[in-house]
C-alpha cells in the first residue's frame, strides 16, 4: 500500500511539473505576440512622429506665407491709399473722381487653413485613439500574465508540498533497534522477539 501512494504521490509530482512546464509555455507565447505586437506598435508611433515632424515643417512655411501675404496687403493698402490721396487732391488735373480698388477675396485662403486645421485635429484624434488601444492592449496582456504567474506559483507551491509529503513518509522497512528494545523491555525471551 505505501509503494501505491509513494507512486502515486511521484505520479502527481509528476503531473503538478507536466503542467508547470505547459503554463510555462503559456506565458511565453503570450509574452512573444506582445514583443512582436510592441514593435509594431513603435514602428507606427515613429513613422506617425516623422510625420508629425513634417506637419511641423508645413506649419512654419505656411505662418511664414500667412507673415508674407500681410506684408504685401499693408504694402498694397498703402499703395492705395497714396494713389487716393492724390487723386483726391484739390489741384490734379483729372477730377474730384474718387475709386477705390477692389478688395480681394481672401475667404479661399481662410478655407484652406481651416481645412489644414481639420485634418491635423483628426491627425491628433486618430493618435489619441491608437495611444488607448495600445494602452488597453497592454493592460489585458498584463493581467493575463499576473494570472498566469499566480497558477505557476500555486502550482510550485503544491508540488514543494507534495515533494515534501514524499520525503516525509515512511519507507516501510524494519526497525529492528526499537523491536530489539521493546522485547528486552518485556523481558520476553529471543524466540518470542523472532515470532513478532
Amino acid at each position: 500500500m505505501l509503494e501505491r501512494e509513494c507512486s502515486s504521490s511521484e505520479s502527481l509530482v509528476d503531473r503538478l511539473l507536466r503542467e508547470n512546464e505547459e503554463l510555462r509555455r503559456k506565458v511565453n507565447a503570450t509574452r512573444d505576440p506582445l514583443e512582436n505586437g510592441m514593435s509594431v506598435l513603435m514602428k507606427e508611433m515613429q513613422e506617425l512622429w516623422a510625420g508629425r515632424e513634417k506637419d511641423k515643417e508645413l506649419l512654419v512655411g505656411l505662418k511664414t506665407e500667412v507673415g508674407l501675404l500681410r506684408k504685401e496687403k499693408e504694402q498694397s493698402v498703402e499703395e492705395t491709399q497714396t494713389w487716393m490721396n492724390e487723386a483726391l487732391r484739390p489741384g490734379n488735373k483729372r477730377g474730384c473722381i474718387s475709386m477705390t480698388t477692389p478688395e480681394i477675396d481672401n475667404s479661399i485662403h481662410s478655407m484652406k487653413l481651416k481645412d489644414m486645421e481639420q485634418c491635423t485635429l483628426r491627425g491628433v484624434e486618430v493618435l489619441k485613439q491608437r495611444k488607448t488601444a495600445e494602452e488597453r492592449k497592454r493592460m489585458e496582456a498584463e493581467s493575463e500574465k499576473l494570472v498566469a504567474e499566480a497558477e505557476v506559483a500555486k502550482l510550485r507551491e503544491q508540488i514543494d508540498k507534495l515533494t515534501a509529503e514524499v520525503v516525509a513518509a515512511p519507507t516501510g522497512g524494519m526497525n529492528l533497534k526499537s523491536r530489539s528494545e521493546a522485547a528486552t523491555e518485556a523481558g520476553g525471551s529471543e524466540e518470542d522477539w523472532k515470532k513478532r
